[in-house]
Formats: structure tokens, sequence, C-alpha cells
């Protein structure tokens, strides 16, 4: 146990990792016990399934609560959770919206180029997005933003640092969620997953560590992103009639999330030095 603990303390990052996916893969992966992959979200969805989609979110916590106390002890979950209590925000608040204004934009220029968009239920999906969103950004943030982040600041550059989490974060840990839940098959398939994973996360998290940084180190304000990352895509999708439209789309969407990005990148000087904010308990 002893050298469990002193590995933790030598490679929070790694460990952090390792934790996370550990927990959410083996749940996950008792999914496709239940159903196979591609039908995760065909309704009804079977119970089995949905339980074991629920644990294996919890893993980004899981691994930032264990390693927390692990590594800091008493009081630093104390900590941890009361950076959700930074709500004076600034400007920055303006940075929360930004997925819901790409979402829109997207959902906008879909409709002025003749999509139908009148039989959308927006009533019915208002409900599971904001639902989704609490779910995520409550679940996910104090794990990727909350604990990896602020450790990997201590070596790398605040960009660098957010393309590690964009990776890890898209590009694995949401990479096997996508494949459980994304139903085309294919090479279809794999745009979208890396499209949706790697390319579009990665992209949000440089924004979400321009916003961590430039609020001091607020988990409201990650959160509060990261509830429109999940429900604007949920209520605002484009309806696309065919597989080809939909990685066109999911091809804007990542095309102007990287534009705002670098933009905000270079705004909030994200290149080239080690961030010297470190919050408390990390």
């Amino acid at each position: 146990m002893n050298s469990l603990v002193r590995f933790a303390r030598q490679r929070p990052v790694l460990s952090y990792i390792v934790l996370t996916l550990a927990w959410s893969f083996l749940f996950w992966g008792l999914i496709l016990t239940v159903t196979p992959a591609g039908t995760l979200m065909v309704e009804p969805m079977k119970p089995a399934a949905f339980g074991f989609m629920m644990l294996g979110l919890l893993g980004p916590t899981f691994a930032a609560v264990v390693l927390t106390r692990t590594i800091y002890g008493t009081g630093s979950l104390r900590a941890l959770y009361g950076r959700l209590g930074l709500w004076r925000i600034g400007a920055w608040g303006f940075v929360v919206l930004f997925p819901l204004l790409i979402n829109l934009g997207q959902f906008v220029v879909y409709s002025l180029l003749g999509g139908v968009t009148s039989n959308i239920d927006f009533a019915a999906r208002l409900p599971m997005g904001i639902m989704l969103g609490v779910t995520a950004g409550l679940i996910e943030e104090f794990g990727w933003r909350g604990f990896m982040l602020p450790h990997l600041q201590k070596q790398h550059s605040p960009f660098v640092s957010a393309l590690i989490v964009g990776l890890v974060w898209g590009g694995i840990w949401h990479g096997f969620a996508d494949y459980l839940g994304i139903p085309q098959a294919g090479l279809t398939k794999l745009a979208l997953i890396l499209l949706l994973g790697p390319a579009l996360l990665t992209a949000y998290s440089v924004m979400l560590t321009a916003l961590y940084n430039g609020t001091r180190g607020s988990m409201l304000a990650v959160v509060l992103f990261h509830f429109f990352i999940s429900s604007s895509s949920l209520i605002l999708e484009v309806p696309a009639a065919n597989d080809g439209e939909r990685v066109a789309w999911a091809v804007v969407a990542v095309v102007l999330a990287w534009l705002i990005a670098l933009g905000l990148a270079v705004r909030a000087g994200m290149f080239g030095k080690v961030s010297t904010l470190q919050p408390r308990a990390v």
C-alpha cells in the first residue's frame, strides 16, 4: 500500500489516467455483455446497460477523489470541491457560453441552407439535454480540470497541458464511450468517433484551460462550460439526412471550435510558459 501511495504522489497524472480508464472501461466493457456496440442509446435502453453506463461515467470523479485524498490528506476534498464556490468570474462568464454559440451557429446555418427543422421536438429534447449537461459537468470536471489539468500545468505550458487532457478525455475515454453509443458503422463510425472525440473535445479542452486559469481555478466556470457542451449538442443537434451529412456537420463543428480555441489561447497567453496557478489540493 505504501508503494502505491508513493507512486501516486510521484506520478499523479499517470495514476489519474490509469485509475480513471480502469474504472470506466471496466463498467463500459460490461455493456457489451448486455447490448452490442452502437445500440446503447436505442430506446428503450436496457436497465443493465444504463446502470453500467452511469457507473462508468463516475471514473473521472472516482479517480480524482481517491487520489486527492491519498496525496493531500485530510481537508483536501473540501478544498477541491470548495472551488465550486468561486463564482466571481467576471468577463470570463461569456466564455462559458462558447459551446452553446458554436452549436447554435451550426444549427442556424443548417436552417439557412434549407435544412428541415420544423419537425424537431425541442420540448422533448430539453429535459434530457439539461439532465445530461448537469450530470456530465458535475461528474467529469472535478477530474479532468479539477485534478489532472493543475498537475500537468506544474510541468507544461497551459496549451500543452490542454492538449494532453483533451486527447485523454476526448481521444481515449470519450472514444470508447462514443464507440458504444454511435449507431453508425464502418468508416462513418470511425470518422464520427475521431471528430466528436479527440478533434472537437481537444479544442474544448483548450477553451476550458483558458477559462480555468482565467478564473483562478473556478470549478463553477468549467462545470457550466461542460454543461453547455453536453446540453446544447443534444438540444441543437442538426438532423442530418444521411451519414455523409453527419460527418460534414461534425467537421464544421470541429473547425469552428478550433478557430475559437486558438484565438482564445493566444488571447490568454497559453503558449510557452508554465502556469503559476496552483489551487489548493493540487
